[in-house]
């Protein structure tokens, strides 16, 4: 893949601006229209995000952000979930509160990263379909 076109296909779906709820059904298109959708919803403040590849089911990543904290999640398969250990942004023993799906879940600060790291590793995913240097991964 080219690492410098945002032409990328991706399978996505996200949450809905004029709704607040994520899309039921994944949509095709490249990883440019995703950028112009996860930044209409990081002005709005929050959101959720999960994308992949149309010519496979797994893995894909999941991106749920409110403020400035987010979550990054990783699915290797239908049987294994996987979170991003955190990048210090809150501490260990604070909880934050993101979108994962239609309702806010609490994390503690072990897994919360800013919102700009986090859309930075899953654009690198995005773009080269590796999840591997992306940091440590823990499994749920």
């Amino acid at each position: 893949m080219d690492l410098d076109v945002d032409g990328t296909p991706l399978v996505w779906s996200a949450t809905s601006p004029g709704s607040g709820r994520v899309m039921p059904a994944p949509r095709g298109s490249t990883l440019a229209e995703l950028s112009e959708r996860v930044a209409v919803l990081r002005s709005i403040g929050e959101g959720y995000v999960e994308a992949g590849f149309p010519d496979r089911d797994y893995p894909y990543l999941a991106f749920g952000f409110r403020a400035r904290y987010a979550i990054v999640e990783i699915f290797p398969s239908a049987e294994r979930t996987l979170l991003l250990v955190g990048n210090g942004v809150v501490a260990n023993d604070i909880n934050a509160e993101v979108p994962i799906l239609d309702e806010l879940a609490t994390f503690t600060g072990d897994f919360v990263t800013d919102v700009d790291r986090a859309w930075t590793l899953v654009r690198s995913f995005l773009l080269d379909g590796s999840a591997v240097h992306l940091g440590t991964w823990q499994e749920l």
